[in-house]
């Protein structure tokens, strides 16, 4: 008994993180879509800001975000346009540019700029308070960079765009479970509240 009741709860201790791992990719393939981005791309661009500035996969996609944004203003005759005329940078060229090239692009412009004060403060123009976090990422060699990218493939850390499909309508399923059984709960409520009564 004892035996098997350590094999459950082992058992249910990885089905409740491939659960989580599951709700996180469920949840990146919608900021992707947002994005318009694939989510493998993405995780691989988490994993890479990781290791070059220990920056935590939230603030890796509100940098992403942020650039996209200001690409976006800026491309739309917005008023940010010397930040981009002083990387040397064509902001409508960088907006044809998935959010991840954007953000290379970015880099390798930002981390030619010797200066370390401008460098910051060109950083913040573009990224808000955050930018003093992303430094290291921002200024870390784009070959090293790239290479963490292509060792996250490496190591399994990504998933297809059909593996993350599959995962949503496995997330789907479970929702649709999980809803039948309150289902089946509220109807035994609903019966046997004349009898209890």
């Amino acid at each position: 008994l004892a035996g098997a009741t350590a094999a459950f709860v082992s058992f249910g201790a990885v089905l409740s993180t491939v659960q989580e791992a599951a709700d996180k990719i469920d949840a990146l393939t919608d900021t992707a879509a947002g994005l318009g981005s694939a989510v493998g791309d993405l995780q691989a661009f988490q994993f890479a800001m990781s290791e070059a500035g220990n920056v935590d996969a939230e603030k890796s996609i509100q940098a992403l975000q942020r650039i996209q944004k200001t690409v976006g203003e800026i491309a739309g005759g917005g008023n940010k346009a010397e930040i981009f005329d002083q990387l040397s940078i064509d902001a409508n060229s960088l907006s044809l540019q998935n959010p991840i090239d954007q953000f290379m692009t970015v880099k390798a412009a930002l981390g030619g700029i010797e200066n370390v004060s401008e460098r910051a403060a060109t950083a913040q123009k573009l990224l808000g308070k955050s930018a003093a976090d992303l430094i290291p990422a921002l200024i870390s060699e784009q070959a090293e960079f790239e290479a963490s990218m292509a060792a996250a493939n490496a190591f399994g850390v990504t998933v297809s765009e059909e593996g993350a499909a599959g995962i949503a309508a496995m997330n789907d399923s479970i929702g649709r479970v999980s809803a039948g059984m309150e289902g089946i709960a509220n109807q035994a409520a609903v019966a046997l509240a004349p009898a209890v009564e």
